[in-house]
């Protein structure tokens, strides 16, 4: 097609850049809207595709920026797969809709660029481990913030024991044929997950919260010498 300096293309979803230099062999060298410049070819151009990685392009309030790679080797990388699940809680309405306790959970200002986040992570304990997630409110009880004061990273294990720790209207079922409640737990002796049967709902309620609180406790232990200072003693105060 051919540009000129000083063609303004209008691309497909990061606003205007303008041409600035002509290179050899079909480049160009352009200018966005904020200032970042860009070497690209005549078919972007003309395709109107060429990309400013500084464009909140992920749910309006992301972006990738230059550095850290979102897909290493053919495969997401984990920064960007941890990052990318957070936007996603956070901005994407599905999901909020199927999850509503993220309803109000917001990620800061600073993690929108996913450089950001993913240079926080290389300082982090836990970061890489396999079967480790990323927590926001295990610090900070009730925590909608996802930023570098109140984020960890803790054993999926571990977050799972605590998730809805303190509400009564889990840990047993009512079985019609026998009459009886039943709950599961894990038998931390034999290293499996087995099951009991009481007479009575709060028998079973009681069983199950004196073996989910032995058990959080246990996983502690386990990982103790993996896990954060400051999330060790959190998890002690909980369990305490």
């Amino acid at each position: 097609m051919g540009f000129t300096v000083g063609d303004v293309i209008d691309t497909m979803n990061c606003g205007q850049c303008a041409v600035i230099n002509i290179l050899p062999n079909g480049r160009y060298e352009v200018v966005f809207e904020d200032g970042y410049r860009k070497i690209t070819t005549d078919r972007s151009l003309s395709d109107r595709k060429i990309k400013n990685p500084y464009t909140p392009t992920v749910f309006g309030k992301g972006f990738i920026g230059e550095g850290f790679r979102c897909w290493v080797n053919g495969e997401v990388s984990k920064e960007y797969r941890y990052w990318i699940g957070m936007m996603t809680r956070c901005y994407q309405e599905d999901h909020q809709l199927k999850n509503p306790s993220y309803e109000d959970a917001v990620v800061c200002q600073e993690w929108h660029s996913f450089q950001n986040f993913a240079e926080w992570c290389q300082t982090q304990v836990g970061f890489g481990n396999k079967g480790w997630q990323l927590d926001k409110d295990l610090l900070k009880r009730g925590n909608k913030d996802y930023s570098p004061e109140f984020c960890c990273f803790i054993p999926k294990s571990i977050n799972a024991s605590l998730i809805n720790y303190s509400r009564k209207t889990l840990g047993c079922t009512f079985n019609e044929p026998t009459k009886r409640w039943q709950t599961s737990y894990f038998d931390i002796l034999r290293q499996i997950r087995s099951s009991a049967t009481f007479k009575e709902e709060e028998q079973a309620r009681k069983f199950y919260y004196e073996n989910r609180f032995n058990y959080t406790k246990y996983l502690i232990e386990l990982y103790k010498s993996e896990l954060e200072i400051r999330v060790v003693s959190r998890l002690e105060e909980i369990c305490g």
